[in-house]
């Protein structure tokens, strides 16, 4: 159903391969936008993929979500499982609630992610807050930082350009290697 410019969509399995002039609503057991979208989305599904780009925002209520397109907005999602692969960038900022998070790709805004565990294999360029139960990060997290995890590891490839407040049941670490700020532990 079109109304004006935006679109709305039902069923059990859903995949999106024609352009979209405006925003897009979809709901369905299993959904794939693989093209275009002018405006915004908002998606809800067991399933929920987007390979294409999204020239606004998305919003999301899923199972599980994978993004590897554009999105040139903020990206809210609450997940069971989220992945952001290596091939995604999100122009905005990405703000989630769920279980597992992997961001492997690129996130220009800010992070702000709550979840089970949470792993940042790839970049985020703006202020990062992390809280979960399992925590590692591996890539880049170019603004200030803060992380609370019952286990927070850091892996040799990690770096955090900014300053980091942290906590975790390891208690208090040197962060020197990978941390260009102050890494300041917080009881």
């Amino acid at each position: 159903i079109s109304i004006g410019k935006d679109t709305y969509i039902a069923g059990e399995q859903v995949t999106i391969t024609e352009a979209v002039n405006g925003n897009l609503n979809i709901a369905a057991g299993k959904v794939s936008i693989a093209s275009t979208v002018a405006g915004d989305v908002q998606a809800a599904g067991g399933e929920v993929s987007i390979t294409g780009s999204v020239s606004d925002n998305v919003r999301i209520l899923s199972g599980n979500t994978s993004i590897s397109g554009r999105v040139s907005g903020t990206v809210t999602v609450v997940a069971g499982e989220l992945h952001i692969e290596k091939t995604a960038v999100i122009g905005g900022g990405l703000l989630i609630t769920g279980g597992t998070v992997v961001i492997d790709g690129t996130v220009n805004g800010m992070l702000k992610a709550y979840g089970s565990d949470i792993t940042v294999n790839g970049t985020v360029n703006g202020i990062t807050e992390i809280r979960g139960d399992e925590v590692a990060v591996n890539g880049l997290i170019g603004g200030n930082a803060t992380v609370t995890g019952t286990s927070f590891v850091i892996g040799e490839t990690a770096r955090f350009n900014g300053k980091l407040d942290y906590w975790s049941l390891q208690g208090q670490r040197d962060l020197s290697s990978s941390v260009k700020g102050t890494a300041t532990y917080r009881d």
